[in-house]
């Protein structure tokens, strides 16, 4: 058996031990505390707004979360496919995109597609319809720097009166706002029809 003395003093050192223990405990918790004080007194607002802990990503220098970054990139997705056999409804525009000089020439409008294209082939059909008509002058262009030269007081406008230089910066955009699904046809009247009609041609 210890001696009573080597007993006690195992007893005191071990009570030592645990103040020490609580000691640091007790230290690294207001030190913790303090710190996040000090934390929430230097956010932007002065009025303790808990940081977020959610992960963040990086675009442009700047942080975005991930719903951020997805809202931004289906902001610019526009469809823009003009195929099949559905009824597209059509969002479109003609605007003129020289540096300094943009401005719309035809303002938007709206038109049921019901066969199957593509961006190229109607946007030309487009284009070449405006090229036959005139247009309102811009009010872009009447600023001071007229615009096109020679025809600065002209109400109206033709493609001819764009220096043809700058006829490349006449571009149609469009995209598809919606689409609806065709009708099944009605075959038991087409053949209905076809029969009268083959019935009056034999009578």
């Amino acid at each position: 058996m210890l001696p009573v003395a080597a007993l006690l003093y195992g007893m005191e050192m071990f009570a030592k031990t645990v103040q020490g223990i609580q000691e640091m405990v007790g230290y690294s918790m207001n030190t913790m505390a303090g710190e996040v004080a000090q934390l929430f007194e230097n956010t932007p607002s002065g009025q303790g707004d808990v940081p977020s802990a959610v992960p963040s990503d990086t675009h442009g220098g700047r942080a975005q979360t991930t719903p951020q970054t997805m809202q931004q990139e289906e902001r610019y997705m526009y469809d823009q496919d003009l195929g099949g056999h559905d009824i597209k409804y059509v969002r479109y525009s003609i605007v003129f995109t020289k540096r300094d000089y943009e401005a719309s020439l035809q303002p938007e409008r709206l038109e049921l597609v019901d066969y199957p294209t593509d961006g190229a082939s109607y946007g030309g059909l487009k284009l070449v319809e405006f090229f036959r008509h005139t247009f309102p002058h811009p009010v872009e262009w009447t600023g001071v720097d007229p615009y096109p030269p020679g025809h600065e007081t002209q109400p109206q406008l033709s493609i001819d009166d764009i220096p043809s230089e700058d006829r490349k910066y006449v571009t149609f955009i469009y995209q598809v706002d919606r689409r609806l699904p065709r009708t099944e046809e009605d075959y038991e009247r087409r053949q209905a029809r076809a029969l009268e009609a083959i019935s009056r041609k034999i009578g």
